[in-house]
């Protein structure tokens, strides 16, 4: 058990180097006294890196929760069909990644949030474009013959559809009379 670095260094420089195997020192960990056995290092060679390590190990933890935030979000506004499919590794059980890892994962989430959102946009562009074809539609529909438009293109709920038909069947395709008629909704 690890008491940490700080209560290490705060023990008396009598301590370090000592040929006595046992020194020792007492720490709390969890509500609970430990005691543990100081080794032989003298403070000069403790590895200083650990410290921003663990910080850049933090930094990339809470930059990574941000983004799966982000990608959760995203991905809840896109349409069920245009989800795009997951694509997650396993690993052989739990393990403790590096910060080469943590970054990878990092970037890798950072390029699934970017399409993410490169698919809103397009949905957004394709649901703008059917409710500027449904105005048209409404407007001329003897320009738009057979254009459908439906409730998942508005993005709307319900299972409504719009198209463009002649009136009065082959005789209405003849005479050039056309209207957009609007289904009753699900059958």
């Amino acid at each position: 058990m690890d008491c940490g670095a700080s209560l290490i260094c705060s023990v008396p420089s009598e301590v370090w180097n000592t040929s006595d195997p046992g020194p020792r020192m007492r720490c709390k960990s969890g509500g609970r006294d430990t005691a543990m056995t100081i080794t032989d290092v003298p403070i000069a060679d403790v590895d200083i890196r650990l410290v921003p390590e663990r910080q850049t190990r933090r930094q990339f933890h809470q930059q990574i929760a941000r983004l799966e935030r982000e990608l959760a979000g995203t991905i809840a506004r896109l349409h069920p069909r245009r989800r795009p499919v997951s694509t997650s590794t396993a690993h052989a059980g739990a393990r403790l990644l590096d910060a080469a890892e943590l970054e990878a994962a990092r970037d890798a989430l950072a390029a699934r949030l970017q399409y993410a959102r490169d698919l809103v946009a397009h949905q957004t562009a394709d649901r703008r474009e059917a409710r500027s074809l449904l105005k048209r539609m409404i407007e001329a529909p003897e320009a738009h013959r057979w254009a459908r438009v439906t409730t998942v293109d508005l993005g709307i709920e319900g299972c409504r559809q719009w198209q463009s038909e002649p009136r009065f069947g082959p005789i209405g395709m003849l005479g050039n009379w056309w209207r957009v008629r609007m289904s009753s909704g699900c059958p």
